[in-house]
């Protein structure tokens, strides 16, 4: 029993070794320059090893958004709970979008390596469409939250304020990887705060 667990054990770190690897390696030289050699050699592993675990680099590519795309979407509504008003709300999801930007700004190259793979490989758009629709529907939970712990009334659904504010998120990261000094936390809020307020009509501007 015990010497099960501990291979196991061994299978399980083995496993989370190739998809940080893979993770690193995808953001660094992307998919398609990607070699599954590299991918082992950083993870300290057997092409064999790989095999065992991943039928190839696509499904190592689709498990590496498995594994990553949870994470990022509950990530925003942290904190949000304790909030006393829509604006002190609103700030807290700006603080934890910067955040993310400035301290895993691999996160987001990440990011765009799956978009830009899944929009040019049409076998692997549904299963991005899939994995984002998530994170979409994990804001949309966020913003019918918000609304309800504020008593707005919205004008528009919560999954189509979602994908607005999740297009400005994603945007405003690639600009703020380009140029921080340009894209601030405080535009990235002001943005949130003129979509809101559009939406619960007289708004709740501080």
């Amino acid at each position: 029993m015990t010497q099960r667990r501990t291979n196991l054990e061994r299978r399980t770190e083995t496993r989370s070794r190739l998809l940080e690897s893979a993770a690193e390696v995808f953001a660094r030289r992307g998919y398609a320059a990607a070699s599954v050699s590299e991918i082992v050699d950083g993870a300290g592993c057997s092409t064999g090893a790989l095999y065992a675990h991943f039928e190839g680099k696509s499904d190592l590519f689709l498990s590496l958004m498995d594994e990553t795309i949870p994470g990022w979407a509950g990530y925003y509504g942290q904190g949000v709970d304790a909030t006393e008003s829509l604006d002190d709300a609103l700030r807290v999801v700006a603080a934890r979008w910067a955040a993310l930007v400035d301290k895993r700004p691999e996160q987001w190259t990440l990011f765009v390596e799956f978009w830009s793979v899944a929009v040019r490989d049409k076998s692997l758009t549904p299963e991005f469409a899939e994995r984002y629709a998530d994170i979409r529907g994990a804001m949309a939970t966020l913003v019918a939250g918000m609304a309800q712990q504020f008593s707005l009334e919205l004008d528009e659904s919560a999954d189509t304020l979602a994908a607005i504010v999740l297009a400005l998120a994603d945007g405003l990261a690639m600009q703020r990887l380009a140029n921080p000094n340009e894209v601030s936390e405080e535009l990235f809020l002001n943005a949130l705060r003129i979509v809101f307020a559009a939406a619960s009509g007289a708004g709740d501007r501080p």
